[in-house]
């Protein structure tokens, strides 16, 4: 059963169309994602935002901060077991990039933080209205999210990449709630 699941996210995957996007409207809709996660931001009041760097056809977003909240990205600990760890960066300060492309904080330190009263924005290749997300197939956000308590998990993804149902299997961590350029819905 696990096997036919693995072969339809694939499926999905490889079929992904791409995103249809002007560069002008690619920025509108970054903008209005930011807004709404902005909004999501002020009704929840965190004291820390685990974040993520966009890659690929994901957003890039640079959520306003406000005063007293840290910020967090993720960077990769073990490629062998797929597992990340969060780390604060700042602009301005130095970027590493990891083996798949993707943007991470230069860290030569790690220190727990308490994710209880955080959010986290997870992104996601897509994501449906039960708040499930098909990544790019590493379990990276899924082996973090199982051992760690958000007040809010917040799926990140254009309205595009939005469908009704995806395949779901056993060790998928869904979202709380998913942020499109259209709008915010709870699952």
């Amino acid at each position: 059963m696990e096997c036919k699941i693995e072969n339809k996210k694939n499926r999905l995957r490889q079929n992904l169309l791409k995103l249809d996007f002007t560069d002008h409207s690619r920025e509108s809709a970054q903008i209005k994602i930011l807004f709404k996660i902005n909004q999501l931001i002020e009704s929840y009041q965190p004291e820390t935002i685990f974040t993520f760097f966009g890659f690929k056809d994901e957003p890039v977003i640079d959520p306003a901060i406000p005063d007293g909240i840290k910020f967090l990205y993720p960077r990769i600990k073990d490629y062998k077991l797929h597992e990340m760890d969060f780390y604060p960066w700042f602009e301005g300060q130095a970027f590493t990039t990891n083996c798949y492309g993707i943007k991470e904080p230069l860290v030569s330190k790690f220190k727990e933080i308490k994710t209880e009263n955080s959010l986290i924005l997870i992104p996601g290749l897509m994501f449906d209205y039960q708040g499930n997300r098909l990544g790019y197939g590493g379990g990276y956000y899924d082996r973090y999210l199982s051992t760690h308590k958000f007040k809010l998990k917040i799926g990140v993804c254009f309205e595009q990449r939005i469908r009704s149902e995806i395949p779901v299997s056993e060790n998928d961590v869904g979202v709380d709630v998913v942020v499109t350029e259209k709008r915010v819905f709870y699952s």
